[in-house]
């Protein structure tokens, strides 16, 4: 079926089906289907977004966690030695300073295996497609916001459950930058830590205007 031909309707009939399958499997679903159907609709492949928040957004049953705070998890980082936190804290920086360098091939070195699949839109950068098509398709998405002439992190947040992603270990990190071209925006880098125990960016996106960054903390 053709995307422009999918209504609410058959969403709804989707996660019906899906009723047996596990709140978290749900959710994830519906935030894939959700960026799928806006990169459709910022590309003008379609006219509406049939995925409704209200309608089809599954509830989630919450499994009881330990919360730890944020000077807890930089006692546990600090235990397995300071190189290992140094990574985990400034892996965004430095993946950020060989972007704003051109350097996309190693940036590419430097994203998750995860990434390695994505989209692009005029405000969302996840890495996809092969080294090349990555390359080329994030030196576009630079080039329309400009080169950042100035940015600085205001938040840092550690989480083991994330939309879009599965569960495991990342840190968010929150920039408000300056863009040559598009003015302010915040930038969101998230790290996830791989099974060799390295921690890479997963996801880079760009919201222009600082309102964003005062409503997601």
């Amino acid at each position: 079926m053709a995307l422009s031909k999918i209504t609410r309707y058959d969403i709804s009939d989707l996660f019906d089906t899906l009723k047996e399958c596990s709140s978290k499997y749900q959710l994830n679903l519906f935030g894939l289907l959700s960026v799928m159907f806006q990169a459709a609709k910022e590309c003008d492949l379609i006219d509406s977004i049939p995925v409704r928040r209200k309608i089809h957004r599954p509830k989630h049953v919450r499994v009881e966690r330990w919360a730890y705070s944020f000077e807890q998890i930089l006692a546990i980082l600090g235990e397995i030695g300071a190189e290992y936190q140094a990574l985990v804290w400034t892996a965004a920086e430095k993946w950020l300073t060989l972007a704003d360098a051109g350097r996309h091939a190693e940036c590419w070195n430097q994203s998750s295996s995860l990434s390695k699949s994505g989209i692009q839109t005029s405000s969302l950068f996840i890495p996809g497609g092969s080294e090349q098509q990555w390359q080329s398709s994030f030196a576009a998405f630079q080039a329309d916001l400009g080169k950042a002439v100035a940015r600085s992190l205001k938040s840092k947040q550690y989480a083991e459950e994330l939309p879009y992603e599965p569960e495991g270990e990342y840190v968010v990190l929150k920039y408000e930058t300056s863009f040559e071209r598009k003015g302010n925006g915040v930038e969101t880098v998230i790290l996830m830590k791989e099974e060799d125990g390295a921690w890479r960016v997963s996801r880079y996106t760009v919201v222009l205007g600082w309102r964003s960054i005062q409503q997601s903390g």
